[in-house]
């Protein structure tokens, strides 16, 4: 009976352990932990995804107020409205009367003669010598170059006297008027001595077309200084001038002492081709 009795606890001790499952009775006193653990788990899931929801919404109302107040202020007040206000305030406060007082048709404005004068001016740097190149008398006919070395500098130094007079007086700011009268003068001794100089006499196959070209040269010359003296009645007619008027002047001015270089410096290489 002992052994039938030992064989039967043996028997029932025997375990069977699969992949799936067990049959020991441990299994059945392993308590409530497990359940525990995955309620605390669920648990915490739950309440992460009521955080993040609770933000999401709170992000969507920040956004929603901020775009309503942003669309109620730019209705109300729109943000053009104070420079809009500030432009026709300041067109109201515009003088239109005397509108062409200070400024003329081209877009410029009336200057004191003294502060035109001080200025760079055409009259006082663009002279013939500053336009025509020292490599234009290269290999040139001797009395050529000696013709328009003498106008380039009767230009050249009745320029320099010119400007030492009227800047002088607009920098020290008194006898602005007698250093324009003084000018006038200048400018009629330069004209007098361009024309006192006649054509040299030339020979060979292109002396015509070297004529020609000094002729021209000389005229332009001239021209030069006739626009300049335009210029000083300009400024002597008023204490305030139209400074349109004088670039124009200036422009005339600058145009006729381009066409003496140009003519000098054809005359020049032409004669250069004997």
């Amino acid at each position: 009976m002992d052994s039938v009795g030992g064989w039967q606890d043996d028997h029932r001790e025997q375990v069977i352990e699969t992949a799936s499952a067990t049959t020991s009775p441990d299994n059945a006193r392993s308590g409530h932990m497990a359940y525990i653990i995955a309620a605390i788990a669920v648990g915490a899931l739950a309440l992460f995804g009521m955080g993040i929801s609770g933000c999401m919404s709170l992000a969507a109302d920040i956004v929603a107020e901020d775009f309503e107040d942003y669309h109620d202020s730019y209705i109300e007040e729109p943000y053009y409205d104070n420079d809009l206000d500030d432009l026709l305030n300041d067109w109201e406060d515009l003088d239109l009367e005397n509108w062409d007082e200070d400024s003329n048709s081209l877009g410029g404005s009336y200057k004191p003669v003294d502060e035109v004068l001080s200025t760079d001016l055409g009259m006082y740097s663009a002279t013939i010598d500053s336009l025509l190149s020292a490599s234009s008398y290269a290999n040139s006919q001797s009395d050529v170059s000696s013709y328009v070395r003498q106008i380039v500098l009767i230009d050249r130094d009745g320029t320099t006297q010119l400007a030492n007079t009227l800047r002088n007086a607009a920098w020290i700011g008194e006898g602005v008027d007698e250093a324009i009268d003084e000018a006038k003068g200048q400018v009629d001794e330069t004209i007098e001595s361009l024309r006192d100089k006649g054509l040299p006499s030339l020979t060979g196959d292109h002396a015509s077309d070297v004529s020609r070209d000094l002729e021209v040269g000389r005229s332009k010359a001239i021209e030069r200084w006739k626009a300049i003296g335009e210029e000083l009645d300009l400024l002597s007619q008023d204490s305030r001038v139209s400074v349109s008027a004088v670039l124009d002047l200036e422009d005339t001015a600058y145009q006729a002492s381009e066409a003496a270089a140009d003519s000098f410096s054809s005359a020049l290489s032409t004669s250069a081709n004997r």
